[in-house]
This record gives structure tokens, sequence and C-alpha cells, in this order.
């Protein structure tokens, strides 16, 4: 056993030395004998002594009870004083210190070694029960509940953090205070005060409360609390006070309370639930899963949800099921499952995992509806919706406010908006400008008025171009008579409406003709008598004056009969002797004609193929076509210009022939008269047919000659079209049908050789309506995707957008606002990579000449067949840069 370590304060050294000498005989181990404070406080710290023997007398700076003091406070070491005659006030201050013995000197043996072993025994003992509080108060710091304890009056003695925190109150404040004025406790129901534990009748008892009672904190707040009381007792069981314990309970029963309302919930839910474990075992189905399932409460709990299953869902929905429920997710799907009864239903799924702290899966929800009716209904809808695709009209159901909510197949070929884009879209401002969009507002307020509407109405495309549509308005109510919705369906006219412009031009030209027909024959009836009177009168005179007269009068009645000559053919068409016809000679004699009448100032030129096909036809009447329409090419050009005479063999395919109206697909001949002049507006081209139209002077024309050269085409089975540009001068290209042999024709194979795109995006400029659609519909037919525009502004707004998805623009080169070689600049400056082909009806010399600093990769001529567009294109893609 280890000898006792003992410390000596001792100022007088010969007692130093017999204290010494005395614990060494005792068998204590004498650590040092030191005379002064501070080397007592030094040979503390140095060597760890178990007990000092203290001086009480002690000289020096600091006496022996100062020293004691300080080697309490810093070592917590335990001190015997060693006393002489000490007087009464220095005995009252060395109590202070907490000493563990006094020896008077001086003493026996004996005596100091009762007192030493006395004090280490107190030291040690005071030491563990310190060690005990220490443990005990720190444990009862960390636990989760609060604890107080109390004398046996109920004075507060001790308080736990925990008890700070739901009391409102801390130790400081608290101690010594009863426990009912900081416990402040009340039943919950009623809401009234009640006696904390644990006094009752002023007595301590045991008391345990494990239902739910409110605290009132010390700031006012409330917390439901459980409690319970022990008393203290001393050894020999007489009561010194109680502890009590609380556990806050706020939180598990706001659980249990949200529990209760979630159950009732979940049972009075119009959606099913289902809950189970993670092996899929049912454990919970609230009662509306019963009801659509036909099974009972106690058939479903404990089974699998696969007893519902039909074989129907595909094996891949639960596979993907699990595989989101394995990685921690939440699933949403479809079951077509069964009933008890074996009926099939459907339901919509939202299926959870409910996770444990290490994200293992300990039960799985399942929310459910049953979706039935909803299902067969969207069935029915697709069929009839499928039904509606089928249909060429665009079928729109927009709501009262104009908002679409359908949009079939038609409508998306029609207006070019697929249904994505055009659902939720406002009809006023997606089919009209902003200048007509009261005409919709208007057609709305009638339909609401009078249940329907039906009438024209002019629109517009995703492509920005003006469609024309046959609308018919219907008013939809609901079950109640109310008014719900609006159907429309629109029928595009677009081309039916130019068709029917053509027709009542036709027609009154027809008019027109018989009109002329009957003033002709009465002019004939008039002429002919003065002619033959002028004869008679020259034959009957020789005076030189009155024969000039009646010469001036007689070439004047011939002029008239000339007149009256082109008005019957304009009336009554053919008239002459028809043969077969070699065009190359008829234009070689136009040509020498013009040379001896046209003037210098205009340079005439032909240029017309060797192996022209013949046609049957009049050569008188043949003449005058050309000669008609040279003389307006003169007469447009009074500064002097250029005049072509051109022909060419042509085919004309379904997709040309649909471009103009009475016009069939075949082999002609096609004769062009082109000049270098002031070119016409759009409104003078629509006119130029009309008998006695004229843009020339008073006395300088009639108006006749271009009806008749109209009239005269006509009956010979052929058609005009005509292409001008102010400025630019103006293109007539007549066309008659070939008589050549079967052989020599090239008739388009629509078949073979038109080679197919590979989806490029081509983006068709033309302000012709007709024009751009059939070439539209043309390359889409061969697998091009076709953008299109109006004219040149439109076209720069796509281009804009859809540059980088453009491969080519094909672009007319006569248009309003902006024509085609400004339209092309502007394009280029945009990207100069871009592939351009033009086209016009006007000479392709002067085509070039507009774009002389802009290469082009392509010239197409109007009007063009579908084999020689498709090849223009193909050229233009991948053949050489310029042709």
């Amino acid at each position: 056993m280890d000898r006792q370590k003992i410390l000596v304060v001792e100022d007088e050294n010969l007692v130093a030395l017999d204290i010494r000498q005395t614990l060494t005989k005792l068998h204590y181990e004498v650590t040092a004998t030191v005379s002064t404070g501070s080397e007592a406080l030094a040979s503390a710290a140095a060597n760890t002594p178990d007990l000092v023997l203290m001086d009480i007398g002690l000289r020096g700076a600091m006496d022996g009870i100062t020293t004691a003091q300080q080697l309490r406070d810093l070592y917590d070491l335990p001190v015997v004083y060693l006393s002489g005659n000490s007087d009464l006030p220095t005995l009252e201050r060395a109590k202070i210190t907490g000493p563990f013995g006094f020896v008077i000197k001086p003493f026996q043996e004996g005596e100091l070694r009762t007192a030493i072993e006395l004090a280490l025994f107190k030291h040690g003992t005071e030491k563990k029960l310190f060690e005990s509080e220490r443990w005990l108060s720190t444990i009862l710091r960390c636990v989760d509940d609060a604890v107080i304890a109390t004398d046996e009056l109920g004075g507060i003695k001790f308080m736990n953090s925990v008890a700070e925190t739901m009391t409102g109150w801390t130790q400081e404040e608290a101690r010594d205070k009863n426990i009912t004025k900081v416990l402040v406790l009340m039943n919950e129901r009623p809401r009234a005060a009640s006696d904390p534990p644990p006094h009752e009748n002023g007595n301590i008892i045991p008391y345990e409360n494990s239902d739910h009672s409110l605290l009132v904190a010390n700031d006012g707040s409330v917390k439901f609390v459980s409690n319970t009381s022990q008393p203290i007792r001393d050894e020999h069981g007489t009561v010194r006070g109680a502890v009590l314990t609380m556990r806050d309970v706020t939180e598990h029963r706001n659980t249990e309370e949200h529990l209760r309302t979630l159950s009732r919930a979940m049972e009075q839910s119009p959606a099913s639930v289902v809950i189970t474990d993670a092996k899929a075992t049912i454990t919970y189905v609230n009662r509306k899963y019963t009801e659509i399932t036909g099974y009972s409460y106690g058939e479903l709990i404990g089974n699998n949800p696969r007893i519902m299953k039909s074989g129907l869902t595909p094996v891949s929905t639960y596979r993907d099921l699990w595989k989101t429920l394995d990685a921690g997710n939440e699933w949403h799907g479809e079951f077509l499952n069964k009933k008890k009864n074996g009926e099939l239903f459907w339901e919509s799924n939202v299926i959870s995992p409910v996770l444990d702290g290490e994200r293992k899966i300990t039960h799985i929800l399942a929310v459910k509806e049953d979706i039935t009716e909803r299902r067969n209904a969207e069935e029915l809808i697709r069929e009839q919706a499928s039904l509606l695709d089928i249909a060429n009209d665009a079928i729109i159901v927009c709501d009262l406010d104009n908002y679409i909510i359908f949009w079939n197949k038609g409508a998306e070929r029609m207006y070019g908006w697929t249904r994505e884009e055009a659902v939720g879209s406002n009809t006023t401002a997606l089919l009209y400008l902003p200048s007509k969009g009261s005409k919709n507002n208007e057609v709305l307020s009638a339909t609401l008025a009078a249940d329907q509407w039906a009438g024209e109405i002019r629109q517009r495309t995703k492509a920005n171009q003006d469609v024309t549509v046959q609308s018919r308005w219907n008013l939809v109510r609901d079950k109640r008579g109310l008014p719900k919705s609006i159907l429309i369906v629109n029928t595009d006219i677009t081309e039916k409406k130019v068709l029917e412009a053509q027709f009542l031009r036709a027609q009154r030209m027809e008019s027109l003709g018989t009109l002329a027909g009957g003033i002709a024959h009465d002019l004939n009836n008039v002429l002919a008598p003065i002619l033959m009177s002028i004869q008679i009168l020259k034959g009957r005179t020789a005076d030189e004056k009155m024969l000039r007269i009646l010469t001036t009068l007689e070439t004047s009645a011939m002029r008239g009969g000339e007149m009256v000559k082109q008005i019957l053919v304009f009336a009554r068409g053919m008239g002459g002797e028809q043969t077969v016809i070699d065009p190359r000679h008829l234009v070689l004699d136009v040509q020498s004609i013009l040379k001896e009448t046209i003037g210098k100032k205009i340079h005439v030129q032909v240029n017309a193929e060797e192996n022209l096909w013949k046609f049957v036809g009049d050569v008188t009447q043949l003449h005058q076509v050309l000669m008609n329409l040279c003389i307006n090419a003169r007469d447009a050009m009074p500064n002097g210009g250029t005049l072509t005479i051109g022909g060419d063999n042509t085919q004309v395919d379904e997709n040309f022939a649909r471009m103009l109206p009475d016009v069939s697909a075949g082999s002609y001949v096609m004769l062009t008269v082109t000049d270098t002049g002031q070119g016409m507006t759009r409104e003078t081209m629509e006119k130029i047919f009309d008998p006695f139209f004229t843009t020339k002077d008073i006395g300088k024309g009639t108006g006749l000659g271009l009806s008749t050269v109209h009239a005269i085409v006509k009956s010979h089975g052929g058609f005009i079209n005509v292409f001008s540009e102010l400025g630019k001068g103006t293109t007539f290209k007549v066309y008659f049908p070939a008589l050549a042999p079967q052989d020599e024709m090239q008739k388009p194979d629509l078949a073979g050789p038109m080679v197919m795109g590979k989806g490029e995006c081509i983006l068709v400029v033309d302000d012709e309506v007709a024009i751009r659609e059939i070439t539209k519909t043309t390359l889409s037919s061969f697998n091009y995707s076709v953008l299109t525009a109006a004219d040149g502004t439109e076209a720069l707004a796509i281009f804009a957008q859809h540059g980088e998805e453009i491969d080519l623009v094909l672009t007319d080169m006569m248009m309003p606002f902006m024509d085609g070689p400004t339209t092309v600049r502007a394009i280029r400056k945009i990207r100069p990579s871009i592939k351009i082909v033009t086209t016009t009806g006007l000479t392709e010399n002067i085509d070039r000449s507009q774009l002389a600093e802009e290469p082009i990769q392509g010239f197409l001529p109007k009007p063009y067949t579908a084999v020689r567009l498709l090849e223009v294109i193909q050229k233009a893609l991948y053949g050489a840069a310029d042709m």
C-alpha cells in the first residue's frame, strides 16, 4: 500500500524537524517541510501531497489561514491546522477555510496520527460525494425530461435545463420559491388550475399523471405535459423533499390529433387509400376502396393487391412501378384492374414509399381514383376526334372568351399551327390581323344572339398568308341550357374565290362579245351603203376637189370596216380558213414586216427554236395576234428599246394547268412578245383584255386590240399569260395546242425522272396565291419542306426566324412592296451562302441584268412545269453554281 504524502508547513525549524521525524516513524511520506506560504504553494504544485499540516500562526506575507485557503481553492488539499494558544478570532477565521482538523502543540504521536487519518477519511468521503453529485447533476441536465427537486415544504432546490426551458424560469430565479409559483398546471378539460404535485393536503405523496395536463410557462405559452413525482426520504424514512419529472408531449399530442384527423379524412376521402408493408401485404384500406373493389376490409387486410390484377395491365407498368419505388421516388400511373365480381375498372395511382432513417422502405402508400368513366369518355372523344381529323374542313371549338379548346388536323393543314400551338390561344390574335380582329368579335356576338352564324371571313395562316373561308358558327349549350362553347367549321374557299373571279371575267367577256357582235352587224349595215354610194359618186364626177373629199370619206369608211372586222373576230372567234401552221415561218414573216414599219429606235430580234412543233390555225388571224402584240410593245417604248419575238416547244402538266382557268395539260407551242418598255401596274393588267379598255390617248386606240387577240387565241384552243413590272417591261406568252407527232413531243413523266427531295427546306416567295400554293403542293409531294411568303417583306421576316433551316429560296422577281432583286440582296445580307432560284414571266436576260452582282443558282421562267421545277431545284442544290 502506498504511503500517504504529507506537506509540513512550519516556521519553527525544530518543531518542523520533530514533526518530520514523527511522520516518518508513523510510516507517512513527508514531501517537504517549508516555512512560508509561497513555499507551501510551490511545493504543493510540484509534489501533489495527500494532506497538509499547516502552522496556523505562520509568519510572513501569508499567514497559515490564507495559505490554507489557497491550497484548498487551487489543489483541493485537506488541511490540518497545527495550533499553539490561538485566540478566538483566529480560530473563527480558520473555520471559514473548512479545515479537516486541529492539533494542539505540543501533541502526542497518537493525537497526530488520529487527526491525519480522520482528515484523510473525511476528504476522501467528501470527494466521492462530490463526484457522485457531479455525475447526478450531469445526468439530470442531459435527460430529455424536466427534473425539479424540492425540500419537504415545496421550496425548489434544483432544476435541470429542460425544466428551465419548459417553465421559462432559470434555476437561480426559481431557487427556494414554492413550486406552485413556478409550476403552473391546468387540467385540459375543463381548463382550470390544478395543484401541482408533490403536495396534497400539506403532505408529499408519490404521484403519476399519464394523462395530458397543460403547463403554463412564465412567458404565457402553453404546452401539453405528462408528469410524475416521488418523495425523497432520509435513512430513517423521513420525507425530506420530492422530485418532479415532466415530459413535453405537445408534439406527440399534435401527432396523435393529426393522425386522428388523417384517419377521419382517409375514411371520408372520395379517393381510395391503401397502405401495405414493404412486402406489399395490405395493412390498411379505407372505406372507399372496399366500395369500389367489392372486397370487405377483412378480405383485403393481410392480402396482396395482386388479387385485383386483371392481366390486362402491361408487365412493363409494374416493372416501372417497382423501379421507381426502390429508388425512393413517387410513382404515377394507371392500372386496369378487376373487381371481386369480375368487372373491369380503371384506376389512377399515386404510389409513394415510406422510408425510415436509413432510407429503407417500411410501408407503401397508394392513393387511387376510379377513372373508368373518364377513360371511357376519353376513348369516345378520341374516336370522335379521329373522325373529325379525317375531315378536310377546319373544326375548331372555342370558349366564350374566344380561347381555342379543340383544333383538328384539318385546322392544322389549313392554317399551319399544330394542335399544341393553337389550343389555349385566342382566335382573334391567332387568325386575324390586328386591323381585322373586330370581325371575329362581331361574328361571336351574332352567334351568341342567334345561336348560329354563317358567312365568308378573311383570315390569315401561320405563314401570314390571307385565306378566305366559308365559316359556320354554332353555339353549344350545357345540360342546363347555358352557353358553353362555340363550334366553328371553316372551309377554305380561297382558290374557289379566285376561280369565281376568273369565271365572272370570262362571262363578262362573253357578254361584251355578244354585244360587240351586235354592234358590228349594225355597223356593217351602215357602212355598206356608204361605201357603195361613195364609189358611185366617184364615178360621176371629175372634180378633183370633190374626188379628194370622196376619197377621204372612202378611207374613213374602210377604216370603220376594218374595225368592224376586229369586232366580229372578238365576238365570233375564228372565221377564216384553218391550216397547219409552221410557227417559225409565222414569226419570221412578222419580223420582216416590223423591220420595215416599226421605226429605227426599236431593235427587233427573234429568239425561236429551230424545230418548233406545228399547230392548226388561221394564218391571217395569227398574223393579227402577233402584230397587235408587237404594236402594243412598240407603243410601250416611246423612247426606243428592244422587242423580242420568241418561240418554244413546252409541256403543260397538271400543276401548270391548275394555275390557269380552262387549261388542259399537254404539248403546246409558246410564242412570246417581250418589250423593255414602261410596264404595267397590277390594276392595268387585270383590264387589258377588256373590250374598249385602252391606256392610249383619245383617238389613238380603240381598246379592241388585245380583246381581239384574246378572242383569237381562245378560239384556237390556246391561252395567254402576261408578266409585267413598272419600268422593266412586259412579256406576253401565247400558247397554242401542238400537232407534232407523239414521238417528237417530250411529255412529262410524273413518275420517273423527277427526283425526290431529302427533306430540304424551300422558301417559296410569290405574290400570286395560285402559283404559290401549287408550287408548295408540288414540292411537298416530292419530300421537300416548304415555307411560303406573299412578298419580299414577309419573306425577310420568315427568313430571319427560320434562316438556319432554309436550304434554298425560290422567289418571283416581280412583286409589290419589295421586288425580287431587293429581296435577294436583303436575304444575302442575312446569309450570304444561301442558294437562290429566281422566277419571272419576263425574259431570262432581264432577270440576270437585275441581279448582276448577286449570283443565283437557277432561273425558272413562268409558267413552269413540275418536271422543270424539280430539275432546277435539284440542280441549284447539288449541281452547277450558276445555270
